[in-house]
């Protein structure tokens, strides 16, 4: 077995509705991902402190560090990467949309962002060329990691501002 493979999602920009993230593949910047609202959940949390202040379909994941794989998606019909192991939420994958209001805590890569709108754009490419350095990833033997984190000072602009 190789190495594993680490995906490093940066939140850096955060509003009451959306938060935007940068993506980085080992030590290359990859891309953005739009999430849904950035509640202060952490990984290290009991469900029940993650249940306290969750909101269904309108929460992204906690801060953490999760493994990824590409499992069949019941919902979707297809194979894809979920985000194993998320206290508190099911179902977390990586998958093509714009905004907040096409997740329900899921991931969404883009190649370009409008931090103005909240939005990641050329998703549908940018899942295209994840899925495949994750395929050859997987291919290779290696795990697939997720570290999600927040740029501290964004953040904590982004709560003084609450």
């Amino acid at each position: 077995m190789s190495d594993a493979l680490l995906l490093a999602l940066v939140r850096d920009i955060f509003t009451d509705d959306a938060t935007l993230s940068t993506l980085s593949i080992g030590p290359d910047r990859f891309g953005y991902v739009c999430e849904d609202e950035d509640r202060g959940l952490m990984q290290r949390w009991t469900e029940e402190q993650i249940r306290s202040v969750k909101v269904k379909s309108e929460t992204a994941i906690p801060v953490g560090t999760y493994r990824v794989s590409k499992t069949w998606s019941p919902k979707y019909g297809r194979m894809m990467y979920l985000v194993h192991g998320v206290p508190g939420f099911a179902g977390i994958r990586i998958h093509s949309g714009n905004d907040d209001d096409d997740t329900s805590g899921c991931l969404l890569p883009g190649l370009t962002r409008d931090p103005a709108k909240m939005m990641v754009f050329r998703s549908r490419e940018a899942v295209l060329r994840l899925e495949a350095v994750l395929d050859q990833a997987e291919a290779d033997g290696s795990e697939i990691w997720i570290a999600i984190i927040r740029d501290g000072v964004a953040w904590d602009e982004y709560r003084a501002g609450l």
